[in-house]
């Protein structure tokens, strides 16, 4: 998922260079496209790459750079209240949507990263909904 989205992300700011205004869940790679937008997002990442004699950065077959990619994906609180949020949203937009319940009954709130607060035994990593009147 950190590798499609980085992609996504660089046809994203191809299409916004030509004056299209897009979502990153409304554009789609297609497999043709694929290692072109990768080799983009490969080199945008900030680790250590492989590089050749001279000094340049190697290039790489996809499935290397992909590899590369996700061991150097940064894991940290920040990025996990970043999917935590786009989770949340996604949710969200399914309820309305397909759900059909009203945005303006609908709230989210902070995520929360750790198990403290949790009194019922449950696993800290799950997903808590409540229905108000």
């Amino acid at each position: 998922a950190y590798v499609e989205r980085k992609v996504r992300l660089q046809k994203i700011e191809e299409l916004r260079d030509q004056g299209s205004a897009v979502q990153i869940q409304d554009v789609t790679v297609t497999p043709a496209e694929y290692p072109k937008y990768l080799e983009r997002a490969y080199k945008a990442e900030k680790f250590s790459k492989p590089r050749n004699m001279i000094g340049l950065v190697k290039s790489l077959p996809p499935e290397e750079m992909e590899k590369l990619m996700i061991a150097n994906a940064p894991a940290g609180d920040a990025e996990l209240k970043a999917l935590a949020d786009r989770r949340a949203l996604t949710v969200k937009r399914y309820l309305e949507q397909q759900g059909n319940v009203a945005n303006q009954r609908m709230f989210l709130i902070a995520p929360q990263l750790s198990a403290a607060g949790i009194k019922d035994g449950g696993a800290p990593n799950r997903v808590d909904l409540a229905i108000q009147h």
